[in-house]
């Protein structure tokens, strides 16, 4: 006879805090306007409670802010986009910057023992990019984009995980393009 036992646990309690910014200011500007902003987002803490199955600690709680690789993932102390737009009725360009900061790694003894001999990626270096679209109206309800996302071409901090980097911080895609056509019926 077999038998299966499956067991379903809550996860550790979470206390979160942080501050959410948004802020953006627009002026007229020669023949157009221009839109500055800034969105963001601040965590002052991320405490979890110990993780226990039927009693046994399986991860000890803590403050996660700045970190990776515990059961909460990975967790930014900064992330924030600033942008300056310009735009006429026919024209617009936007230059979006866009930053994500870097964590540590291995603060977790299952983590952490990927770091005993080579410290290499306990650092997830913050990742900054430059995005730049332009829009024109062609007229008949359409519009055209062209946008360049990664203008730098900046490649991701190295991280120990399956593809070398972290997902949640870094983008490995480069420096890309986007040709968009929109069309109201």
């Amino acid at each position: 006879m077999l038998r299966t036992r499956a067991n379903n646990i809550n996860g550790a309690g979470v206390d979160v805090s942080g501050v959410d910014l948004s802020l953006s200011y627009g002026f007229a500007a020669g023949p157009g306007d221009v839109l500055v902003g800034v969105d963001g987002t601040y965590n002052l803490e991320y405490k979890t409670q110990d993780l226990l199955v039927e009693g046994i600690v399986i991860e000890e709680g803590g403050d996660r802010i700045g970190t990776r690789g515990s059961s909460s993932g990975t967790l930014p102390e900064w992330k924030a986009a600033a942008y300056i737009d310009f735009g006429t009725d026919m024209h617009n360009v936007r230059w979006t910057t866009r930053y994500v900061d870097g964590v540590q790694d291995g603060i977790t003894p299952s983590r952490a023992a990927l770091f005993v001999t080579n410290p290499r990626g306990r650092e997830v270096d913050s990742f900054i990019t430059h995005d730049l679209v332009y829009r024109v109206n062609v007229g008949w309800e359409t519009s055209l984009t062209a946008s360049v996302f990664n203008l730098l071409d900046q490649e991701p901090s190295f991280a120990r995980l399956d593809l070398s980097y972290d997902p949640f911080i870094g983008n490995p895609l480069g420096r890309y393009w986007k040709v968009g056509v929109n069309k109201k019926f």
